[in-house]
């Protein structure tokens, strides 16, 4: 996943996470909330490869003409 990818992700996952913690008045939940972003946050950075565009580009163009 490329780096462009992954940060669109995340602020696309953590606006929604934000807007949960906001309307929601329970602090268990709460705090949930703010554990999963954190843990996503971790997932996203050391177990997901950041490939570069070039990376990206070389691996999508070799498999559309190998079909």
């Amino acid at each position: 996943m490329t780096l462009k990818e992954k940060i669109r992700i995340n602020i696309i996952a953590d606006s929604f996470i934000i807007l949960s913690i906001i309307m929601v008045d329970i602090l268990i939940v709460r705090l949930f909330m703010i554990s999963l972003a954190l843990y996503k946050h971790y997932y996203f950075v050391k177990k997901i490869k950041t490939i570069s565009q070039e990376e990206y580009e070389a691996q999508y163009i070799k498999t559309d003409s190998a079909t």
